[in-house]
């Protein structure tokens, strides 16, 4: 076997020699929705659209339902999801962060991150989901269901 790139590897077989690209193990994960909850007192489902403002009422912690999708054509070993709400100068970021065990080619799963903690109310903050080292920001502002 030989290397003709970084990127291409061939392989001699019964004196033909075939192609195939070289990529890293496992398929990129993408978000397919993320959802504040409980969805009875959120707007819209409790559905946060990424870019755009998103108000989440909570009563003290808030607990976060991530959908994500493995579209490729290979499963993801420990897909690792992490989420971080920037809290401004208050006590720094909460982060969680939560590994799942396997997701295989064209398979859903949701993921369920509860009382993250205490977040500020009534200051657009951020909100950022990670998915395998890429990021998706969510700007939010927390208030009170009353």
């Amino acid at each position: 076997m030989r290397y003709a790139s970084a990127a291409v590897v061939l392989v001699a077989v019964g004196g033909l020699a075939t192609s195939a690209a070289a990529r890293p193990l496992g398929s990129p994960i993408t978000i397919v929705s993320v959802r504040a909850l409980p969805p009875p007192s959120q707007r819209g489902g409790g559905l946060l659209t990424p870019g755009k403002p998103n108000v989440v009422f909570s009563a003290g912690f808030v607990t976060l339902r991530i959908e994500l999708r493995n579209p490729g054509a290979s499963p993801d070993a420990h897909p690792a999801v992490k989420v971080v709400i920037n809290r401004g100068t208050q006590d720094g970021p909460l982060v969680k962060t939560e590994t799942l065990a396997s997701l295989g080619s064209g398979q859903t799963t949701m993921v369920t991150f509860s009382h993250l903690g205490k977040v500020p109310y009534a200051m657009q903050t951020s909100l950022s989901v990670e998915v395998s080292g890429q990021g998706h920001p969510y700007p939010v502002v927390f208030a009170s269901p009353d």
